[in-house]
């Protein structure tokens, strides 16, 4: 009995309240991180940043436990991260004539195309476009296109959300009107252009 008494009791390694904190904090971090490699922007916010200012109010509630610059860290890290997603969303351009046409300079392949901006009757520097798997381009070198919207997230350019697309300048047989270098292949339905790339002027 009396062994029993002068042994001390043995420390808590850790509070209940501790535990909780570094739990929450923990959780909060895998969230932010699973965000950031969300591609879907919505699915980001609604699922992972909601639960974040969740947890982080959690911590907020556990007087005693959480200090305030761990909540201020998780609030300021939702800011930056939905800034971060704001900021990569794709953009979208129109280009409209008179002011602004394309011109199809050649086709790479069936999603790349060399095109040329013609602004305000000012030929701009040819671009290589790389369009994205949902919407293949129907279009050919040596054509030109009147109306052209698109929207780029970065990697390429979409022509699928609604309202994008393009529309071909077209004579008054309704068929595309080609650069001079170029000639309508009807046996392989395409364009032929010689020496490969359309030449405009």
């Amino acid at each position: 009995m009396q062994e029993l008494t002068n042994n001390p009791p043995k420390k808590q390694l850790a509070s209940i309240g501790f535990d909780r904190r570094t739990y929450l904090k923990a959780a909060i971090r895998n969230l932010l991180v699973r965000a950031d490699h969300e591609p879907n922007e919505k699915i980001a916010f609604e699922e992972h940043l909601a639960r974040v200012r969740d947890l982080a109010n959690r911590l907020r509630r556990d007087v005693g436990f959480a200090p305030w610059w761990s909540v201020g860290f998780a609030s300021a890290a939702c800011v930056v991260l939905l800034a971060m997603l704001i900021g990569s969303r794709p953009k979208g351009y129109v280009y409209s004539a008179p002011q602004d046409y394309f011109r199809i300079i050649e086709k790479i392949d069936d999603s790349r195309f060399v095109m040329q901006l013609v602004h305000e009757g000012r030929t701009q520097i040819p671009v290589v476009l790389h369009f994205c798997q949902d919407y293949t381009p129907k279009f050919e070198a040596g054509m030109t296109l009147q109306w052209f919207s698109y929207e780029d997230d970065g990697k390429c350019q979409s022509l699928a959300p609604k309202n994008r697309g393009y529309v071909l300048v077209r004579g008054a047989d309704h068929r595309p009107l080609l650069a001079k270098n170029c000639q309508p292949d009807f046996v392989n339905d395409r364009v032929v252009c010689e020496g490969g790339k359309a030449r405009f002027d």
